[in-house]
């Protein structure tokens, strides 16, 4: 039995929409985050519609990039700089769709016009080190209605000529520079037979 009822219902909205949505299992940590089907980099939507692994689903993904028309998203690795960055998009209105993470950070999505590589690098915010993913090409992410995620602007995408220029002008508006040396890591492959120690959320 599905562990949450809603789940089928928003992945047909999303399908709708022209996204991806598939079914997500606990990972190693206990979170909703994990795919279901190994061969969800190139599902499209019609195969996702009729996964067999809906019924065992703990949660619901989007896969990001061309498969589903250009969504992507700026995964935002920190509490306090979720908070700022989510007060600046609420100051201006909302602008585009923004969900908190089951540890309280930050998703916010756009649709980029031709979507890109992700990638990985660290920023400066507030005297800290915070990690930042730009995602796209070969990406998923977790996302409301899972449990432990919110959705905290109820918008469409905006729609973008690049996720870096997306991610370069959020970071203006609430400070955050780019390490020198943090830039910038492609993502890996999806699955590998052996997955190096600190790169869970990469692989």
């Amino acid at each position: 039995m599905e562990s949450h009822p809603s789940l089928r219902a928003q992945a047909a909205a999303f399908y709708s929409a022209g996204w991806v949505a598939i079914p997500l299992g606990n990972d190693t940590q206990g979170f909703p985050k994990r795919p279901l089907d190994t061969g969800w980099p190139t599902l499209l939507i019609e195969q996702a519609k009729s996964s067999a692994f809906w019924p065992s689903a703990k949660g619901i993904g989007l896969v990001l990039g061309t498969v589903s028309g250009g969504l992507c998203a700026v995964d935002i690795d920190d509490v306090e700089m979720a908070d700022v960055v989510l007060a600046a998009f609420q100051e201006q209105g909302g602008k585009t769709r923004v969900v908190r993470t089951i540890r309280n950070r930050l998703h916010v999505y756009f649709i980029e016009r031709t979507p890109s590589p992700s990638t990985a690098f660290k920023v400066m915010f507030q005297g800290r080190e915070i990690g930042i993913e730009l995602k796209s090409n070969g990406t998923q992410v977790a996302t409301h209605p899972t449990q432990g995620y919110a959705l905290a602007i109820d918008l469409p995408p905006m729609a973008v000529p690049t996720l870096a220029a997306a991610w370069e002008s959020i970071a203006r508006k609430v400070g955050a520079v780019e390490k020198e040396n943090g830039r910038r890591g492609n993502y890996p492959p999806p699955f590998r037979s052996k997955v190096e120690e600190g790169s869970r959320n990469k692989s």
